[in-house]
């Protein structure tokens, strides 16, 4: 049972932001709150059949009004034990799609055939424990299908986020050979010792990659896209929001409409167009084509002095580097020449900026 803290100055109760109520009517009030969420029942349904393999729960009920802890005074807990806790077994390379409408997704790498969802419930930043049943506002559903699983949550009333909508942040645990379609409306989307095909979306929030593998298709709306380790196909999209990569072998392919673009260590084919941003790309090997473009924003790029690369650049003024051996036509404007001999195509364009053109060892 929530505990409510109250503050009684004579016969007047006084809430924590400030509101007076005669003494019996604001007990009266905070009893019937309390035997209202003594009264919430556990509407919990699970359906599962054991021939097709196929799970359903859905979960609803009540959300709290957490009003009376809203004030600055009140500790607020930490997340500790989840909403719900669902276990799936799987045969083989499981596919897992999670749906969110307000929280964060969090999918880590686990051992042996199980696949196991968490979700965390939290308003104002106060923990919902499953004692508490959310209302008829929300439905959630957990759902297998060979090896297939869903977790979603379904918004009923489809209301825009505010800052008394709960948020449900999911936890998923998976093989480490796994596929994922993760999205949510808002909120982060963490990744880490994944390999296989990833989708992962979200509206507000950033995406966050660790030591992973496959292909993956990342796309916010606003927030930043962080790839820290990965081997294999990266496509990243972005509105508004910086994208970095570090020590990522594979083709990369990064649009972004405003943000920078950082990428360090790089080895692979990569295209990115920026509309308005700058761009750092630094490459640990080169064997594949190369190609940076900003409409609006300077670029900055760092190749291995012993590669063999043939360059067009252009841009309003082109700066490069003494240590850079080029044969060709070079201008403050325009770059037409090759390195080595000339070999792996480097295509660089900024419509209004400056290009810098650097090599290290």
């Amino acid at each position: 049972m929530k505990k409510f803290r109250l503050f009684i100055f004579g016969l007047v109760f006084v809430t924590a932001s400030g509101i007076c109520y005669p003494l019996e009517s604001a007990l009266a009030n905070t009893l019937d709150r309390i035997k209202l969420t003594q009264r919430v029942a556990n509407n919990l349904i699970i359906v599962e059949s054991k021939s097709t393999h196929e799970s359903d729960v859905h979960i609803s009920g009540m959300i709290p009004d957490f009003e009376l802890f809203d004030h600055p005074g009140y500790n607020r807990t930490t997340v500790s034990e989840p909403y719900s806790s669902q276990e799936f077994k799987v045969n083989g390379t499981p596919t897992v799609n999670v749906r969110s409408t307000n929280g964060s997704i969090t999918v880590k790498r686990g051992a042996g055939n199980v696949v196991k969802v968490e979700m965390y419930v939290t308003r104002r930043g106060l923990s919902i424990l499953s004692s508490e049943k959310l209302g008829d506002d929300y439905r959630f559903v957990f759902r297998q299908r060979n090896n297939i699983i869903f977790a979603e949550v379904i918004n009923l009333k489809g209301a825009a986020s505010t800052t008394n909508m709960p948020v449900f942040d999911f936890v998923v645990i998976m093989p480490e050979k796994s596929n994922a379609s993760l999205l949510t409306n808002f909120g982060d989307i963490n990744i880490t010792g994944v390999d296989g095909e990833v989708d992962a979306r979200t509206s507000r929030g950033e995406i966050v990659t660790e030591k992973t593998s496959g292909m993956f298709r990342l796309s916010t709306t606003s927030g930043g896209v962080h790839v820290d380790g990965h081997r294999g196909s990266v496509f990243t999209n972005a509105i508004q929001g910086d994208v970095r990569y570090n020590e990522v072998q594979g083709e990369t392919r990064i649009k972004v409409l405003s943000g920078n673009v950082d990428l360090q260590s790089m080895r692979g084919s990569v295209l990115v167009h920026c509309t308005n941003g700058n761009i750092d790309y630094n490459a640990r090997m080169v064997d594949q084509l190369v190609n940076l473009e900003s409409v609006v924003g300077n670029i900055t790029i760092s190749l291995p002095g012993s590669g063999a690369f043939t360059f067009n650049a252009s841009a309003n003024h082109i700066d490069v580097d003494r240590q850079v051996n080029l044969v060709g036509q070079i201008s403050d404007r325009s770059v037409q020449a090759t390195m080595n001999g000339g070999g792996v195509p480097v295509l660089i364009q900024s419509r209004v900026g400056q290009i810098s053109i650097k090599t290290h060892r």
